[in-house]
């Protein structure tokens, strides 16, 4: 076994020896020993934080719920005042309205607390308010009593089983205008709700409406433990009011606050706006609010950071202490091995012809100096092999230029022995006037111009369509034809995409000399254009048409040898467009007898042309 493990290491490179020596010695002990004192000592004081935290929640939950108790018996006590029931039912009926409302009014200013803004008994008919039999006011008024109707905690208050209903101030949606001042709303309060029931009927007579100002909370009447960081009072629907804290609580949605409340644990880490907090509650007995604690767990767990540090600072110290050591002892090996190994690596991953440099006279600078000797005699070689493919490259690439120049020069010749037969009979059959011979050699000298007045080898499709209007101008006035040319193409394609010079006219010619001979009248051609990954070009006629076997020989002829004779204008155009960019490109054509024929082409949807093409090794 030991045997073995000396094996692999010494299949190691020294510099990877050393690494694992550090490794197993000095920086595995270190990092397992400060992060299992780091998980025990992050334990320890988050539990104990916990638990601190917990404690003074419940002492603030007592606290708060002895101060809420003291409102709840206020609402009790006009609970089970029966004489106060008693009016209630009679101004319900009727019975000496005026005076029975003043004596609940007088009832409800007799309340004492300088907590309570206000304190109101509503019915769906009238709204009792704060106000002596004197006259003296206070409390307030709903502006509009219509809109406390429709809140949830007023219907709840009328379900029996909740005998107190506490509302968060931001589900309120009504104002409270001050009977003192009508120009000052009454804000900045908890608000209970506590029905009356009918002594008899047990329906219904009103619901009292009591709202207690936030300043309960804050004038030293709940005290708070220094440590404490933040302390909210909470219900599902979100922040009721914010005790006391060092620093502002995140905004917590509805939906995390009831799943965070819904935790069966009192205290729960969760992280809010990208940041964990400590997060601590406790129910308040007498309402469903909550007393909820927040404390940042980055101060939490503070000290078990510093301590965390000190034995980082150690390990550290140790590592680096080791590593110099073995650099040292190392250094006088490894760096000549590295830098010929580094050398090597170059050019067998990179192709890159480079050389080692070493000025000393041991053994690793004479196997540089045998390297370096090898690197001259591959650079030589290479050399010439490339200097061999590049001229045979070029000869390749003239030999292309020569044959596709050479089929460019033949379309022109064709044409022009085509279109001088033409006038050359018109002329010996003296059936046309001198001027309108003068017509058609000027129509000709028109297209021969279009022809060649481009200097490169590439033109825009629209140029291209360009030409080949002035052809079939042409061919209608030689011919006495009226050949209608319809172009279904986008400006995009037709500004922006080339092509070689001479595509399109030699498949006109042909259908011109072909699928329209004998015909006169009604005469169509429809070029089309669609442009995915390639540039799709067809173009269609109405023509005589062609049987399946011709059209098969005609494509033998055009993918064959153009030099043949037969069909040279297809056959022309096919082989131009593949020596300009490719076997996968060229023509094909489709024909039914009696319809029509399409020749459809396929060339690159580019924005150069052949010469461009050509330059980057095509």
């Amino acid at each position: 076994m030991l045997a073995y493990i000396i094996k692999k290491t010494r299949a190691l490179s020294l510099v990877k020896r050393m690494i694992l020596m550090v490794l197993l010695f000095i920086v595995v002990p270190s990092i397992t020993i400060s992060y299992v004192a780091f998980r025990e000592s992050s334990r320890l004081i988050v539990e104990d934080s916990k638990e601190f935290a917990y404690q003074n929640v419940r002492g603030i939950s007592d606290a708060v719920d002895k101060r809420l108790s003291h409102y709840k018996n206020i609402c009790h006590s006009l609970y089970s005042d029966n004489e106060l029931k008693e009016l209630l039912e009679q101004h319900r009926d009727g019975i000496d309205s005026e005076n029975c409302e003043q004596l609940i009014n007088d009832r409800l200013f007799s309340i004492n607390d300088k907590y309570i803004l206000n304190a109101q008994i509503i019915t769906p008919d009238i709204q009792f308010t704060q106000i002596s039999r004197l006259g003296e006011k206070k409390g307030g008024i709903l502006l509009d009593s219509s809109e406390i109707y429709n809140l949830s905690s007023y219907k709840k208050a009328f379900d029996p089983s909740n005998s107190l209903v506490w509302e968060n101030p931001k589900m309120l949606q009504y104002k409270i205008m001050d009977q003192r001042f009508s120009s000052i709303y009454i804000d900045n309060f908890i608000t209970i709700f506590q029905l009356i029931p009918d002594l008899k009927t047990g329906e219904a007579l009103g619901v009292i409406m009591m709202n207690i100002s936030k300043q309960l909370f804050s004038d030293e009447n709940i005290t708070f433990d220094t440590k404490i960081e933040s302390v909210i009072l909470a219900d599902m629907a979100g922040i009721v009011i914010m005790l006391d804290g060092k620093y502002k609580i995140p905004e917590i949605n509805p939906e995390d606050m009831k799943q965070l409340l819904a935790s069966h644990d009192n205290s729960i880490i969760k992280k809010i706006d990208n940041e964990d907090y400590l997060i601590t509650y406790k129910k308040i007995d007498i309402t469903d609010w909550y007393i909820v604690n927040f404390m940042k767990y980055a101060s939490a767990v503070a000290p078990v950071k510093t301590m965390s540090t000190a034995l980082l600072n150690v390990g550290l110290f140790c590592i680096i202490f080791a590593l110099f050591f073995g650099i040292v002892i190392v250094k006088g090996v490894r760096d000549p091995v590295k830098n010929l190994v580094d050398t090597m690596k170059q050019v067998g991953n990179d192709g890159i012809l480079v050389k080692y440099n070493d000025e000393s006279t041991d053994e690793i600078a004479f196997l540089g100096s045998q390297f370096n000797n090898m690197m001259d005699r591959v650079d030589n070689l290479i050399k010439t092999v490339y200097e061999m493919e590049l001229i045979k490259a070029n000869e390749e690439l003239r030999r292309k230029r020569a044959e596709f120049d050479m089929l460019q020069m033949q379309i022109n010749p064709h044409f022009i022995y085509n279109m001088l037969e033409i006038i050359r009979w018109k002329v010996l059959a003296k059936d046309d006037e001198p001027e309108k011979i003068s017509d058609m050699i000027e129509s000709f000298a028109g297209v021969m111009r279009s022809l060649t007045k481009f200097s490169e080898s590439s033109i825009t499709i629209g140029e291209e369509m360009q030409n080949i209007t002035e052809y079939l101008n042409a061919i209608n006035l030689l011919f006495e034809k009226q050949i209608k040319l319809i172009v279904n193409i986008d400006e995009h394609i037709l500004n922006n995409c080339f092509t070689i010079r001479i595509l399109f006219q030699p498949i006109i010619e042909n259908i011109v000399m072909h699928a329209f001979k004998k015909v006169s009248h009604d005469c169509k051609i429809t070029i089309r254009a669609e442009l995915t990954e390639k540039l799709h070009i067809s173009i269609e006629d109405n023509g005589k048409g062609m049987p399946p076997d011709e059209v098969g020989a005609v494509m033998d002829y055009v993918n064959g040898d153009y030099r043949k004779g037969k069909h040279v204008g297809l056959t022309n155009v096919n082989e131009r467009i593949r020596l300009a960019y490719g076997q996968e490109y060229g023509i094909s054509i489709t024909s039914l007898l009696g319809k029509g024929t399409i020749v459809n082409i396929v060339i690159p949807g580019i924005r150069e042309g052949f010469d461009d093409v050509q330059n980057t090794g095509n």
